[in-house]
């Protein structure tokens, strides 16, 4: 079951990931550095507007629904009203805070947030919490195929940013009209308590804390990178980056099929925690191994300096595979607020080490940073489950 599932939506995965991936590349190689280093940019600030739009709540109802299925319409409707207002909120303040943006990088902005709103109206955690992986299947084969045809019409009439943007809103898009009736079935306007709202936002606020401060070790490097060296070595650390992420979403694939396993059974961790660390161990290989030949085939000789990261990229894969494996199960545990405080504590040292490494040793800097914040992450994990699970 685990197998069958993990290879429908590993081959979901890498589907969607080769089509972008592959845009990607295309794009690098037609406007360069410059341009692929406003997508990062774009892409590292958006994704702190995707938590501050969500706090969370996604995570909050994988956690509470995996335990108890018939949840699934009171937590669906509570989500989904909390989500509406959050995106609402945050848009404004995009709007109103507009002057503080580049006006390419507010365009990105603004579309890569309606397209994450868009993308909630089919949240991974309703068919997981069921263990419906091939309908997360199927949802991301849609999102891929849908992607690929826009970019192909879009790019049709011009190569550029935006409309890297607008399709990736509309693949969201697409595979909402299709998926979301079925989703609407269980939205009932009576559930929806707003006396409720408060110890929802409790609950859901050290997860989307926790995964706000995650952003840091992912993006942050980005925005500093830019403001420290500037924007075309932010585009020489996103091309390494696209590739050292690969990782995370095979990782993230991995716990989402043991998720709901591990909620009901702690001693399925144990599975889930060796696949992670050999799937880290083997992409790190992968990655100083092939280092010299992969990176001008992929991109051009333009991005030679990505050559020299991919070695910091390989140590960083084990390091993130530990932290990874340990950190994740932290809300299944109970342990949402533990989980927040250690993200905090990383977080706040991977900004301060990257302020003092990037003048000093250019972009591996932000990577040495990140190893070493993403081991104290693995440390403290460790510490908070490992009574939990010392009888597995």
């Amino acid at each position: 079951m685990i197998r069958k599932a993990f290879f429908a939506l590993f081959l979901a995965e890498i589907a969607g990931r080769a089509l972008s991936f592959g845009v990607i590349i295309y794009v690098a190689k037609v406007l360069g550095p410059q341009e692929l280093g406003y997508w990062s940019y774009a892409l590292a600030i958006n994704a702190f507007l995707i938590i501050a739009s969500s706090l969370g709540l996604e995570t909050y109802a994988m956690v509470e629904c995996a335990k108890e299925l018939s949840k699934r319409p009171r937590v669906l409707s509570q989500v989904f009203a909390l989500r509406l207002l959050l995106f609402s909120f945050v848009s404004l303040l995009l709007i109103l805070f507009h002057s503080l943006f580049d006006p390419k990088v507010f365009v990105l902005l603004l579309l890569l947030l309606i397209g994450d709103y868009i993308a909630s109206l089919t949240p991974r955690w309703f068919f997981q919490v069921e263990e419906d992986f091939k309908a997360i299947a199927k949802v991301k084969l849609i999102q891929a195929t849908s992607y690929a045809m826009l970019i192909g019409i879009l790019f049709f009439f011009k190569t550029t940013i935006y409309f890297l943007a607008l399709a990736y809103l509309g693949s969201f898009l697409i595979a909402a009209l299709l998926y979301f009736p079925r989703i609407f079935k269980e939205f009932d306007l009576s559930l929806i308590t707003p006396r409720e709202w408060a110890r929802v936002v409790k609950v859901a606020f050290y997860l989307g804390g926790a995964l706000f401060l995650n952003q840091i070790y992912t993006n942050t490097d980005k925005i500093m990178i830019t403001k420290f060296l500037g924007i075309e070595y932010t585009g020489y650390y996103e091309a390494g980056y696209k590739l050292y992420a690969l990782l995370a979403v095979v990782f993230g694939l991995v716990w989402t099929v043991y998720a709901p396993k591990v909620a009901k059974e702690k001693r399925v961790f144990r599975r889930y925690f060796w696949a992670i660390l050999l799937l880290g161990i083997g992409g790190g290989a992968v990655f100083y191994l092939s280092r010299e030949w992969l990176i001008p085939l992929l991109y051009s000789d333009h991005f030679s300096p990505t050559k020299e990261l991919m070695a910091y990229f390989a140590l960083s894969s084990v390091v993130l595979a530990l932290s990874y494996a340990l950190s994740s199960p932290l809300p299944l545990l109970d342990r949402s607020k533990a989980w927040f405080w250690i993200t905090l504590f990383s977080a706040s040292l991977n900004v301060g080490l990257n302020f003092v490494l990037l003048p000093i040793l250019g972009v591996k800097g932000a990577i040495i940073a990140t190893i070493i914040c993403e081991g104290l992450v693995a440390l403290l994990a460790w510490k908070e489950i490992k009574g939990v699970l010392v009888n597995i």
